[in-house]
């Protein structure tokens, strides 16, 4: 169930036009489409201080790491990249809203945690 819920997530980012978003910067696109697209628990934010995008959805920690992923290859087939050193941040409903999966875009790479 939770990995039909991100395909049909995916399908529907990556068939969205963001044009009206062209001047944000990518993690404000990127928290815009998701925003758009999810259900989400609290809305994903931008924090340019500590140079991360996050969101809370109703997840476990496993299926937040796919999440992390989804959104990477997304932003991706979009042509947008994230500036070295961003975070994208999922956290989960099911744990009060704490962090179980984090992606770190160092040069063309994600790391994932």
């Amino acid at each position: 169930m939770k990995l039909k819920l991100i395909s049909i997530f995916a399908a529907s980012i990556v068939t969205i036009s963001p044009a009206a978003a062209n001047e944000l910067p990518t993690a404000e696109k990127i928290c815009n489409l998701l925003n758009a697209t999810m259900i989400l628990t609290l809305p994903c934010k931008v924090d340019d201080k500590n140079q991360s995008i996050s969101f809370v959805h109703n997840i476990n920690a496993r299926t937040g790491l796919m999440m992390c992923q989804s959104v990477q290859r997304i932003a991706q087939s979009n042509g947008w990249r994230m500036p070295a050193g961003w975070k994208i941040k999922v956290g989960s409903k099911e744990q009060d809203g704490k962090i179980v999966a984090t992606c770190t875009y160092e040069k063309d790479k994600y790391y994932y945690s």
